[in-house]
């Protein structure tokens, strides 16, 4: 089976960092169809698991107040 694109996402968690090397090794070697996506750079950069709340717990909330809220509803984060 042949894939067309593939999204690698790593630093879902700031403080693992299997995925944030991954991650930063694909944008150091790019691939053609491979696009790495960093989740929560500010937990990455602080190496801790969140800012205020869970990444993995913070999708569907109706008023998203903090961060990592805000980044799982696509809000306003850059």
């Amino acid at each position: 089976m042949k894939y067309k694109n593939i999204l690698v996402i790593g630093g879902t968690h700031g403080n693992e960092l299997t995925g944030v090397r991954v991650v930063q090794y694909l944008h150091k070697h790019p691939l053609s169809n491979v696009t790495p996506v960093m989740a929560n750079k500010r937990a990455v950069v602080k190496k801790v698991r969140f800012i205020k709340t869970d990444l993995n717990r913070s999708a569907g909330k109706l008023k998203p107040i903090f961060y990592e809220e805000k980044l799982a509803q696509g809000v306003g984060i850059v």
